[in-house]
């Protein structure tokens, strides 16, 4: 059913947002909507990064914030993410890591109607073991990890051969501490999305394993997928609110099967 949403959305004009904690996939999910839907990639944390290496004010505040496992205030934020969506116009667009929380979320409401929110859950620990061996080139956005995608040359840009840095977020306890105010941060906005009825869950073992090496399973809930055993899933995160999303969704499942069974018609 989320492949049909995004199939539907994408006949009428598809803006999306992912959601997900820190290093849970977002980007590669993002590139694979990129790719398959010809949306723009709006990244909010790429375009810090881009201010940090650049030595803005902007850049420098941002960084201050980033090593201490703090979140970028929400007024740095607005205006960033104001002019990238505006600049994306009428195209379609996928947004990354705007909103972090709920008055965010209501901002961005006044600027966008978004046709859906894509939510990862990963487990904490996957998260954590993943961001330690991540490598970056900082000026591309590129990403290694030295686990199970590590660069040609240790400690290299396999394009243009620059050094790979580490991000000073990517330390384990700043990474527990970034993972810590995500989730008391955004239990509000996925409520306030799951509401609108354009939450889409994507649960996970693991950050480094593409979908199509997982095991899939879809769940009673319209809106939520599964990329790991059922066994499992009681042992993930809280961050999808599973239980309250399946009261809330299963009364809009006889109106997704009409949905998927009008666009069948229509492909």
């Amino acid at each position: 059913m989320f492949v049909s949403a995004c199939l539907m959305a994408k006949m009428r004009g598809f803006r999306a947002l992912i959601m997900g904690p820190p290093g849970s996939g977002k980007g590669y999910v993002s590139d694979m909507i990129v790719k398959t839907f010809g949306a723009v990639h709006i990244a909010a944390g790429d375009i810090l990064r881009k201010h940090i290496h650049q030595g803005t004010a902007l850049g420098k505040h941002a960084f201050h914030m980033i090593s201490q496992g703090k979140l970028v205030p929400d007024h740095l934020l607005h205006g960033v993410i104001a002019t990238a969506v505006y600049k994306a116009e009428d195209r379609n667009f996928i947004l990354d890591g705007y909103p972090r929380n709920l008055a965010q979320a209501k901002h961005l409401q006044g600027l966008v109607k978004l046709d859906m929110v894509i939510n990862l859950n990963i487990p904490d620990e996957a998260i954590v073991n993943m961001l330690k061996n991540r490598l970056v080139h900082m000026p591309s956005g590129r990403v290694y990890n030295e686990g199970s995608a590590a660069p040609r040359v240790p400690g290299h840009d396999d394009v243009t051969g620059d050094p790979l840095t580490r991000r000073v977020d990517d330390h384990p306890k700043v990474v527990q501490a970034r993972l810590a105010a995500f989730d008391k941060q955004m239990q509000p906005v996925i409520r306030f999305y799951m509401k609108q009825n354009i939450l889409y869950t994507i649960t996970a073992r693991t950050t480094s394993e593409p979908p199509s090496q997982q095991q899939q399973q879809q769940q009673h809930s319209s809106h939520s997928v599964s990329l790991i055993p059922a066994s499992k899933t009681q042992k993930t995160k809280k961050h999808n609110l599973a239980d309250e999303q399946r009261q809330q969704q299963q009364q809009q499942e006889e109106e997704e099967e009409e949905e998927e069974a009008e666009l069948e018609q229509q492909l």
